[in-house]
């Protein structure tokens, strides 16, 4: 879904997109690899690897788990286990575009031009309700073809600003 609205007042305006997508699943090798290697800040747990993790559970005999595992052997389990640990919800908001405009007035432009409008615009600038944390979920895929919804070191989308001149005859 998305959203577009423009709001002008005298010779300013200002524009903005937003995007929304609900729903979705896809698997990140990004989050397996960096997990499992130890690079994702996520794989400190408690910003100490040498530290272990006693994670919550309890024992067979129905006792509080209280066993520590080191990084290695937790990140480990990321890496060719339970891949439902790597499998991430593709829904998004995101401002996808804003735009500032100002029509420069007739007394600047002389008789030349119409008009002449001066704008600076931005794109992808946030994206919000991301499941995993710097992955984004439009970029999961490798191309069309059977392979969506795998998503593999893919390059985060990019902000854009710029600057547009329209000059009307």
């Amino acid at each position: 879904m998305g959203f577009r609205n423009t709001v002008r007042y005298k010779t300013l305006s200002l524009s903005f997109l937003i995007d929304i997508q609900e729903g979705g699943k896809y698997f990140s090798t990004t989050n397996m690899w960096g997990m499992y290697s130890g690079m994702l800040e996520e794989s400190a747990l408690g910003g100490n690897r040498e530290a272990g993790v006693i994670l919550a559970g309890v024992k067979e005999d129905g006792t509080p788990n209280d066993i520590l595992l080191d990084a290695p052997t937790w990140g480990g389990t990321y890496y060719n286990t339970v891949d439902a640990q790597n499998v991430f919800d593709a829904s998004y908001i995101k401002l996808r575009d804003i735009t500032l405009g100002f029509d420069l007035p007739k007394s600047l432009i002389g008789n030349v031009f119409q008009g002449v409008k001066v704008s600076a615009f931005a794109r992808n600038l946030f994206a919000w309700n991301l499941s995993n944390k710097g992955i984004d979920p439009e970029n999961t895929s490798y191309g069309s073809g059977n392979i969506q919804g795998l998503e593999g070191g893919s390059l985060p989308s990019t902000r854009t600003y710029g600057v547009n001149v329209n000059f009307k005859f």
